[in-house]
């Protein structure tokens, strides 16, 4: 009757600790599955996304004074996740043109006319990658995730390797 009793309080003990350990690996498996879907739809729905950060970097009225002229984006990617929401981001270096708006103070600066470098940054919600066209200039995506690193977190896929992507 004793070792009857001695381990159902160890059965009751150790089954708690047997299902937060099998949550936790089920939870971070949930995770790991959404960002490698994540990874391998920016490439699918890079095209349309990367329309969408035109029209909506150019609407943004940022710079002021300036007018969104062109927009380059580079090939690699780096993935991250907000430390808070934990909601996974794309970040793709852009190279933009801009031109003066006609009859502001900008028309008469020399360096409007150069590119500037910087970071599109791209959201995943329900399955879709989008954008607000918030650029991170001045910054490539690996130092906007340096520079940002206490709200985000670079994120890792077994299959980015596999798909070329860059972590």
């Amino acid at each position: 009757m004793l070792v009857f009793v001695i381990g159902l309080v160890a059965g009751l003990i150790g089954l708690p600790v047997v299902v937060i350990h099998v949550g936790r690996r089920w939870r971070r498996a949930q995770r790991q599955a959404l960002v490698d879907r994540a990874q391998r739809e920016f490439p699918l729905q890079r095209q349309r996304v990367e329309s969408q950060f035109r029209q909506q970097a150019a609407s943004s009225g940022r710079p002021r004074g300036l007018v969104w002229k062109e927009v380059e984006f580079a090939e690699e990617v780096r993935f991250a996740s907000n430390r808070q929401s934990g909601q996974l981001i794309a970040l793709v270096s852009i190279a933009v043109s801009f031109e003066a708006v006609a009859g502001s103070e900008m028309e008469e600066v020399e360096a409007v006319g150069n590119l500037r470098a910087g970071s599109a940054v791209f959201y995943f919600e329900e399955n879709r990658w989008l954008t607000r066209g918030r650029a991170i200039f001045n910054l490539d995506p690996r130092q906007s995730l340096q520079h940002f690193q206490n709200q985000w977190e670079p994120v890792r896929s077994s299959s980015a390797a596999d798909s070329g992507l860059r972590r």
